[in-house]
């Protein structure tokens, strides 16, 4: 992964985060973020938001395939410029928020002052996770093997490969699966302890939900950003498909067997989510089916 710091030619290596940020010079009252683990309905969810048009739009602005295109497009050279541009661009309704991985965030970190541009007694933040650890796993490594990121509505899709993909090449083996399950695993122990550590406690959302009832969460993330239920009416549309589930014709066996191969393994990730010991599972993975995850 790229360092973001690296992205950004006119802040000198060793400059300073950003400390202060004048929210309402820039026409906002309330900013929000969202984390996410990936591969969990965010792209969904905030392309709902936006279309709302009552909270911003709530992309991946510190992702950083999406920083090279849009600070040439934004003319921001510096990460301040690039911030504030970005902030001035999105808000609607005097909120911006924006969504983020774990991993990201902790780059972002060397950027941006966090207690201070974003209080805890003036910020929002929402946490995205996928109870299906294993298919969300699957998801990640299918996405990495194929290249094929997100399906849309409108048949165009978002394709990304990684260095070591092998076109044609598209069956997941169980290190793979394993490695995409314990990333996740990670990522949420940052999140988490970073929720403790700043006394944060964030709105949690996760894959389930949305799938269960898209506009009772959506609905749930206005209300959390002090949106009235007026305008939440008035604003909120049909809430159409913008995505469409990625589909592979091997999930239903894979998923049986990969079950059934790790039926320890898994039982302890369900019954200790939040405090897996990472390493001990790694060395059990190793020592009991031979994986180096």
């Amino acid at each position: 992964m790229v360092r973001l710091a690296d992205l950004f030619p006119g802040t000198p290596p060793g400059a300073p985060p950003l400390k202060e940020f004048d929210w309402a010079r820039s026409g906002v009252a309330l900013p929000y973020m969202i984390f996410v683990t990936g591969r969990c309905g965010s792209t969904l969810l905030t392309h709902l938001i936006a279309e709302s048009g009552l909270a911003g739009n709530p992309d991946e602005f510190f992702n950083e395939e999406r920083i090279v295109d849009l600070a040439r497009e934004l003319h921001a050279t510096d990460f301040a410029a690039y911030f504030r541009a970005v902030v001035r661009r999105t808000v609607t309704n005097r909120r911006f928020g924006f969504e983020i991985d774990p991993f990201r965030f902790e780059q972002l970190r060397e950027l941006v002052w966090f207690p201070h541009v974003f209080a805890p007694r003036h910020t929002a933040f929402f946490w995205m996770t996928r109870r299906d650890i294993v298919g969300q796993g699957w998801s990640f490594a299918k996405a990495k093997k194929t290249g094929l990121w997100h399906r849309f509505a409108d048949g165009s899709e978002k394709r990304l490969h990684e260095p070591s993909h092998v076109p044609g090449s598209e069956e997941i083996d169980d290190a793979e699966w394993w490695r995409e399950i314990i990333l996740v695993l990670k990522g949420e122990r940052i999140m988490e302890d970073y929720f403790a550590a700043a006394r944060i406690a964030p709105h949690r959302l996760d894959y389930e939900m949305l799938v269960a009832d898209r506009r009772r969460t959506v609905v749930g993330v206005l209300q959390a950003l002090s949106c009235g239920p007026d305008e939440i009416a008035r604003h909120l549309g049909s809430l159409t498909n913008h995505t469409e589930r990625n589909r592979y014709d091997d999930w239903p066996d894979a998923m049986i067997q990969f079950g059934d191969r790790y039926r320890s393994e898994l039982r302890y990730i369900e019954h200790h989510r939040h405090a897996v010991d990472i390493e001990a599972l790694r060395r059990e993975l190793n020592a009991r089916h031979g994986l180096a995850a």
